[in-house]
């Protein structure tokens, strides 16, 4: 969890973020929200990182799931592995604790992703909605949803339903 992040964890990934993505760093409440995922080489330095945001209140046909938001995955060094290493990790953790895990990413990244272990679809992103100050919001920047279900069958029945909406508590910026 963010709580039990050290000092130099959190600036290791703060700066990374900042790095490839030009972000501010990450408030205390986004540490506190998320699970992260760090693969550290034998000096204790951060060489991939990702988390988990718990989202809560996700509305899916009448009832209600809880997802795990994939994000914020980062290899400090490209083409070794490590972002594999660490997906591959985030996959043993969903499918232990039979958990939903869904990100959003682009054309170029996607293959990772399957390669990884996730199942990709791509007509089902517009089907994610946002819902804010009474207007609905889809995901514009990405072109994939990739997951991993649970028992749950969240996916399973989304990509059943081509025409129902996915209404998300939080933009989908993770």
């Amino acid at each position: 969890l963010g709580k039990e992040l050290t000092s130099s964890e959190e600036d290791q990934i703060n700066t990374a973020k900042a790095r490839e993505w030009k972000t501010p760093p990450m408030s205390e409440e986004h540490k506190n929200l998320c699970i992260f995922v760090l693969l550290k080489n034998s000096e204790g330095r951060v060489i991939a990182q990702g988390q988990l945001i718990p989202i809560d209140g996700v509305q899916f046909d009448g009832k209600e799931f809880t997802i795990f938001g994939i994000g914020g995955i980062i290899a400090n060094q490209k083409g070794q592995g490590y972002g594999r290493k660490l997906m591959e990790g985030i996959k043993d953790y969903l499918l232990k604790n039979n958990l939903t895990g869904i990100g959003f990413t682009n054309d170029e990244i996607i293959d990772f992703y399957r390669k990884c272990g996730f199942v990709a679809d791509k007509p089902s992103l517009q089907q994610f909605v946002h819902v804010y100050d009474n207007s609905k919001n889809k995901n514009t920047i990405d072109d994939w949803v990739f997951y991993l279900d649970s028992t749950d069958q969240l996916m399973t029945a989304v990509l059943a339903n081509p025409n129902r909406e996915v209404l998300l508590p939080r933009d989908p910026d993770w």
